[in-house]
């Protein structure tokens, strides 16, 4: 972010269609988790009864959010430094979260660990959506195995973030790690993840904490 600023801009059409299907009453708490330069934070932005809250680990990425949400006089924003191992929120605390490209950074034990936090954190019935990468991407027969993960890969293809790792979900571990969510929405979308770029494979989920 430092180099190239805001590299996505467009929000994607699962988001809209998360949105549409956000709870209408007076005041709802939305956390963007990895929301990058926060495409989708300002997108929702426009609600006046969304509170949103937008963590990532990068710096620069908050700072952009900030300063975006200075030049548009946003009141609705709050942006937290941070990683997904441990939110720093009370439980119960949101109606929704979204993470878009960003869970599927870890090993997955490492994601349980994230899924477990996001599932503290929101209330029953609350709703989350995830793009995530599917087993069936190109990057997932490339690079090495993390941490002796199969299905997680470092070193992907020659992708500006091949230096992190990527897991790629099946099946088998969707139905494992949010066995406390049913599914609204399931599909796998074949997308370009940045300019210039080979189209990836991911999983788009709608899920419902039961």
């Amino acid at each position: 972010y430092k180099e190239r600023g805001a590299v996505q801009i467009k929000p994607l059409e699962v988001v809209k269609i998360f949105e549409e299907m956000l709870p209408k009453k007076e005041t709802i708490n939305v956390l963007d988790l990895g929301c990058g330069t926060g495409r989708h934070t300002l997108y929702l932005s426009k609600h006046s009864n969304f509170q949103l809250y937008s963590l990532d680990i990068a710096p620069e990425g908050v700072k952009l959010i900030n300063e975006k949400a200075k030049e548009y006089h946003l009141s609705n924003i709050t942006t937290v430094t941070g990683d997904f191992s441990s939110l720093p929120f009370e439980d119960n605390y949101f109606d929704a979260v979204l993470s878009t490209k960003a869970l599927h950074h870890g090993s997955y034990k490492n994601i349980e660990q994230y899924v477990s936090e996001i599932t503290r954190v929101l209330k029953s019935s609350g709703l989350l959506l995830l793009v995530i990468l599917s087993d069936k991407d190109f990057r997932s027969q490339t690079g090495k195995n993390y941490h002796g993960d199969t299905n997680t890969k470092i070193g992907c293809d020659d992708l500006p973030d091949s230096n992190l790792p990527h897991h790629f979900f099946n099946d088998f571990e969707l139905e494992r790690v949010f066995e406390k969510y049913s599914f609204v929405k399931r599909r796998i979308t074949k997308r370009i993840a940045m300019t210039g770029l080979k189209l990836s494979t991911y999983y788009d989920l709608i899920l419902k904490k039961k």
